[in-house]
């Protein structure tokens, strides 16, 4: 009996370990996803993330759309880098020709308007059929990140600033009909402000009916996680080949993707586990000091000690 209870504590000791070093026991993956009770949903973003489709997908079909239709514009490789500082396919070809000029005979508001809808319109239906070439893979990490939220009733969802046809198409090659399903989709002109305002995580979690605060985030760029942060939730950054250089500060996870986390792959176990209160948090130097008999004043000796500062004029040491 006596080592019975010894054997259930140190079982009870192990479980944080194994509740997020498990996904390599697959028999035990059901009953560890019934352990999360620290979130309710995981929404990704599109581009970059599920997929890696600006530079040789996104970027491409928009020339396609401006040879169609006879638009003097080309973007290249480190061009279209610095427009994705702009979110959204309309207002980035907006901002492009309000800064180089606009195509001749289009000089009206509404002119330039009706052209942006155009092109985009083009744009996307290239888009959707590069696509569905399999031209873009899908990401390391993100199926299996699906799943294990699926398997723990956890809500799901994409949101993008890309048009929704798109996205949708993106879902739809890459994740399969049966996990579309199970997905909820906000993009394009859902919300009127794009990232980096938090107005279509903050839609989606409205939506979804889940608290802001309870959600995880799965981003690529730096505007994407200033609009997690700035909707009051956890962020998780999978760089993509235009955002590794950016500026990932206040991110709660930033890696190359998702299977490639400091301690293996970011599962559904390790998410809970940075959003509960047992989370490990670096102490100040002098946080626990009472607590071991060390004030600050001890502290601060031995800092004098180390210095040379201490030691003279009759001093013990």
């Amino acid at each position: 009996k006596v080592f019975l209870i010894q054997l259930l504590t140190l079982a009870s000791a192990l479980h944080p370990f194994y509740s997020f070093h498990s996904y390599t026991r697959k028999n035990s993956i059901r009953s560890l996803y019934m352990l999360h009770e620290n979130f309710d949903a995981i929404l990704f973003d599109c581009d970059g993330v599920i997929a890696e489709t600006e530079r040789d997908a996104h970027r491409v079909t928009f020339n396609q759309a401006f040879t169609e239709k006879n638009i003097k514009a080309e973007w290249d490789v480190e061009l279209y880098g610095k427009l994705l500082k702009t979110g959204g396919g309309k207002e980035r070809m907006s901002k492009y020709f309000n800064e180089v000029g606009w195509p001749s005979g289009f000089d009206s508001d509404k002119e330039k308007e009706n052209l942006v809808k155009e092109l985009h319109k083009l744009k996307t239906e290239k888009f959707q059929i590069a696509v569905e070439s399999g031209l873009c893979p899908i990401r390391p990490g993100v199926i299996r990140l699906m799943d294990e939220a699926f398997a723990d009733g956890k809500a799901v969802a994409i949101c993008s600033t890309s048009n929704e046809a798109a996205v949708t198409t993106i879902a739809r090659k890459l994740l399969g009909e049966e996990r579309l399903n199970k997905i909820k989709i906000f993009a394009g002109d859902v919300v009127q402000k794009k990232k980096p305002s938090p107005d279509v995580y903050l839609l989606a979690a409205s939506t979804l009916k889940v608290e802001p605060s309870r959600c995880w985030v799965i981003e690529d760029s730096e505007i994407g996680l200033k609009a997690a942060k700035a909707a009051g939730m956890r962020c998780v950054v999978t760089k993509s080949i235009y955002t590794a250089e950016e500026d990932f500060t206040g991110g709660d996870v930033v890696v190359n993707n998702l299977d490639m986390g400091l301690d293996g792959p970011i599962t559904a176990s390790y998410l809970d586990y940075k959003a509960s209160s047992k989370v490990f948090k670096v102490a100040k130097s002098t946080e626990n000091a009472e607590t071991f008999a060390a004030g600050v004043n001890v502290v601060d000796m031995f800092s004098k000690i180390s210095k040379g500062e201490m030691g003279m004029k009759g001093m013990p040491f």
